[in-house]
């Protein structure tokens, strides 16, 4: 009997969610982000579904063909948008990079800052990109009441 491919892994998404819901505060404090979105690719509905958020409430589900979070899930290929808003409180500085295991595309990270520019210094695109392999690789692992770190 053959192995269900990682694409596939899982309907139901709870160890992951168990996880990110006892971590998402750790990780947005370590990048200093002001929002951050996980969502898991969903090739039946052609759509990245919500697993877990913290800030404002984004969308539930995000067809493939929505960009910025559905067409990273399609395509695997991350995106970094800067916006000019007038009022500050708004998000200036968005980063979408897909969340991978070998060669298998498993949902996309999402993280936001008010700050302009925020996610174009180096390191943050590099504590981001550390961020969404380190969520790849617990995605597939067995996870026991979210305690993995």
């Amino acid at each position: 009997m053959s192995e269900t491919p990682a694409t596939t892994l899982p309907t139901s998404h709870q160890g992951i969610q168990e996880y990110l819901e006892s971590h998402l505060d750790t990780f947005m404090e370590r990048l200093e982000s002001d929002a951050m979105c996980v969502y898991a690719r969903d090739e039946a509905t052609k759509s990245a579904r919500l697993v877990a958020w913290r800030g404002e409430k984004p969308r539930e589900s995000c067809p493939y063909d929505l960009p910025p979070i559905g067409t990273c899930a399609k395509s695997g290929k991350g995106l970094l948008i800067e916006r000019k808003h007038s009022q500050p409180e708004k998000y200036q500085s968005l980063i979408v990079v897909p969340l991978t295991y070998e060669e298998f595309l498993l949902g996309v990270l999402y993280c936001a800052s008010v700050k302009p520019e925020f996610f174009k210094q180096e390191k943050k695109l590099a504590a981001v990109r550390g961020l969404a392999d380190h969520l790849g690789k617990i995605w597939v692992q067995p996870i026991s009441g979210g305690k993995n770190n």
